[in-house]
């Protein structure tokens, strides 16, 4: 048995973390703003139907419920990697009320997924300083 090992042999399992769980996150947001975006150019192309509420209504849900979803696998990523655990329960908790809101008055404006993005945004920004990449402050 030429080649072979006699020792076992270790399975190799691809572990599934924060990575895949952020990819899908990404083409979730991606898929709803490419719907978002649709419902935009209805809007803005069809002036008179957008103002009788005679547009197709599956653009902006599509939307909504893509960012939801979007959000949720961002929040999971969070708490599965090694982020602040309060910035992950801050946009899960934001996600959950975004949802109920959106299910009760059928209607949510984006612009709080974007307050959400930019606070989530800023604070992976600041607490993503590395160590090595931080001026030394020498005292006199």
């Amino acid at each position: 048995m030429l080649g072979r090992s006699r020792l076992p042999r270790r399975r190799r399992t691809r572990r599934r973390g924060p990575r895949t769980t952020f990819a899908a996150a990404s083409l979730t947001l991606f898929v709803g703003a490419l719907t978002w975006s649709w419902s935009l150019c209805l809007r803005a192309t069809q002036i008179s139907e957008f103002a009788s509420r005679t547009l197709p209504g599956w653009p902006f849900a599509a939307y909504v419920l893509l960012t939801i979803g979007g959000l949720a696998l961002l929040s999971t990523g969070l708490l599965m990697g090694s982020f602040s655990v309060w910035l992950a329960w801050l946009a899960l908790g934001a996600d959950v009320l975004f949802l109920a809101l959106y299910l009760r008055f059928k209607d949510i404006p984006p612009f709080v997924f974007y307050m959400l993005f930019t606070v989530v945004g800023a604070m992976l920004m600041i607490s993503s300083e590395e160590p090595h990449l931080m001026v030394e402050r020498r005292s006199c």
